[in-house]
Order: C-alpha cells, then sequence, then structure tokens
C-alpha cells in the first residue's frame, strides 16, 4: 500500500521522466536537421550476427565468449563486474577484464 506521499512522489518522478524523454526527442530532432546528412550516434547498421549495431565505419572483435577456452586453457568466466583499457604504445593498447569468481567456481 502506498502513501500519497509516496504517490505522489512517483507520480512527479513519473511525469519529470516523460518530459525529460520528450525533450531530448526534440533536440535529437533538431540537431539531425541541423547536420544535414551527417551519421548521428542513433544511425546504426544492424549487425548480421546479432551482437552489436554500430554505426557506419566501425567494427568489433568478439575476444572471448561465456565458456570458450582463454590462452591459459582455462574456461572463460562469467560474473565480468569491470573492464577498462590502458595506453601501451604505438597505438596499442591492452584491455583488462576483472570478474568476481567464487573459489568452488575455479577449476
Amino acid at each position: 500500500m502506498f502513501t500519497r506521499r509516496e504517490f505522489n512522489q512517483g507520480l512527479i518522478t513519473f511525469a519529470l521522466s516523460g518530459l525529460a524523454t520528450y525533450l531530448r526527442a526534440d533536440e535529437t530532432a533538431r540537431n539531425k536537421s541541423a547536420l544535414g546528412n551527417q551519421v548521428l550516434p542513433t544511425d546504426l547498421i544492424p549487425d548480421l550476427h546479432k551482437i552489436l549495431d554500430l554505426p557506419p565505419g566501425f567494427s568489433y572483435q568478439v575476444i572471448s565468449k561465456l565458456a570458450g577456452t582463454m590462452s591459459d586453457s582455462l574456461a572463460v568466466p562469467d560474473r565480468a563486474d569491470g573492464m577498462s583499457c590502458f595506453d601501451l604504445d604505438n597505438g596499442r593498447v591492452i584491455l583488462v577484464r576483472n570478474h568476481e569468481l567464487l573459489h568452488q567456481n575455479l577449476k
């Protein structure tokens, strides 16, 4: 059961989120008409593999899949909770991914 205050707060939140969505859509329409034929981040090319739709000129590479095998012969773990990319040199980068594993899940 909601109190009157909780109901009113929810109603106000709902109304403000609708207003924000409307304003954002209006801003996107204005930007698109101002940019002419330029590609916007919303103009995505559907991925044939149904993994990730990207703008024209972008690409991706799958580096691992759950239950696949890593270079150390261990299974790719689940529970990924963080990832970051660090600049090395000469345009090279390193990708670091963290997983929260329970001890019994290690093989």
